[in-house]
């Protein structure tokens, strides 16, 4: 079924321009208007559903920003593709504003349009459903804890340099009809906010860093990243009760990798740094996650014993269409490098992405399009099928 489109510009040559656009790329145009209030109006009818929106942005009457305004207290589910000639940095606040509106803004480009640039712009987008999805509260993810509906599953993590499996990632996973058509990411971030989730995932720990030995013992050398919720850390006990599970399982120390996720800088904080110095000195590997703070991370978790950051998985989609955040990815990776870090993506799902993050020097990277989750039965057949395919 095709795209449908929706293309607002005031200009009669441009919207005819988008519109012969649109078709070449086998997208059906369903509506036009020549204003932020016309498109209003037209939307406002329950028949006009588009799946996406050309919008430019300097228009007479309701321009392209008061519209990403009202379309936001409408909640308007159709993607939004910003087309305007301003310059990049207007366009990427631009975004943001939408984003943080809630809209599904897929990201913006720069005019003249052509066929190339929003081929590339819609590449990975993926219509919402017009019926809004009713949110997922805590007691609904301590309900599917409960009832033992939250597993865990591996996924692969590569070597970029080396282009070979370096390790895996321990990641929550549960049935797709637990939580229909909900984003996967921010329900787990909404799991690692959870007290109740910190015995659950020291469970799947246990029983990954028995997996991690079984592999080692049959020749697999692989590294294994473990994120855990901060308050893991605090117990003063933390560090020398997995050192000496490490031990009894004769597991190296560098093997693992465990994530600080859900960092808040709260009041434990110097526990929780006592915790991560004495693992860091035996070389258990540790690692931050960036949440979309940019460079600020820098300041706020820069006294951490840290061996890798995290690239923001929002930075990374939103390099798709702004040159800003290409910029961003490709500093903070040099930054990372200088600091003698090493860099993670692990949300790659495009071809793009990965040649961007390449170009980049990123080091490991992991995501939908380097492999599906895996079983720990499924992780030596995979290494083997990815090292013969390289």
């Amino acid at each position: 079924m095709a795209t449908t489109v929706m293309v607002v510009d005031d200009s009669s040559v441009q919207r005819r321009h988008a519109v012969n656009l649109c078709r070449e790329l086998e997208l059906e145009v369903i509506a036009t208007a020549d204003d932020g209030l016309n498109a209003l109006l037209q939307l406002k009818a329950p028949t006009l559903k588009p799946d996406l929106i050309l919008l430019d942005l300097e228009m007479p009457g309701v321009n392209g920003i008061g519209l990403l305004k009202e379309l936001g207290r409408s909640r308007q589910q159709a993607g939004i593709l910003v087309v305007s000639s301003r310059e990049t940095v207007l366009l990427s606040s631009v975004v943001s504003l939408g984003r943080s509106d809630g809209l599904h803004i897929v990201g913006s480009v720069q005019k003249p349009l052509t066929a190339d640039l929003l081929r590339t712009a819609l590449t990975g987008f993926t219509a919402r459903s017009n019926t809004d999805l009713s949110p997922v509260l805590p007691a609904d993810l301590i309900a599917a804890m409960n009832a033992g509906q939250i597993g865990f599953a591996y996924q692969p993590r590569i070597d970029l340099h080396r282009r070979t499996l370096q390790g895996v990632r321990l990641v929550p996973t549960w049935d797709e009809a637990v939580f229909p058509g909900q984003n996967r990411e921010v329900l787990i971030e909404q799991l690692y906010a959870l007290p109740q989730f910190t015995l659950l995932v020291q469970s799947f720990m246990a029983q990954a860093l028995n997996d991690l030995a079984s592999w080692q013992r049959h020749g697999l050398r692989l590294a294994m990243n473990i994120p855990l919720p901060f308050s893991t850390f605090a117990a003063y006990t933390m560090a020398p009760t997995f050192l000496s599970d490490l031990d009894a399982l004769q597991l190296p120390p560098s093997s693992v990798v465990l994530e600080v996720a859900c960092w808040e800088g709260r009041d434990d904080a110097a526990s929780i740094l006592n915790t991560l110095l004495q693992l860091r000195i035996k070389e258990v590997g540790i690692a931050f996650v960036d949440r979309g703070q940019g460079f600020t991370w820098l300041e706020e978790q820069g006294q951490l014993p840290l061996s890798e950051f995290h690239l923001s998985a929002g930075l990374i989609e939103r390099a798709q269409h702004q040159e800003l955040s290409q910029l961003l990815i490709k500093y903070s990776i040099q930054l990372v490098h200088d600091l003698s870090l090493k860099a993670y993506a692990s949300n790659v799902t495009t071809p793009a992405q990965l040649q961007r993050l390449e170009q980049a020097a990123c080091d490991y990277v992991s995501g939908a399009l380097i492999g599906a989750l895996l079983t720990a039965d499924e992780v030596p057949n995979w290494s083997k099928q990815a090292a013969l395919h390289g």
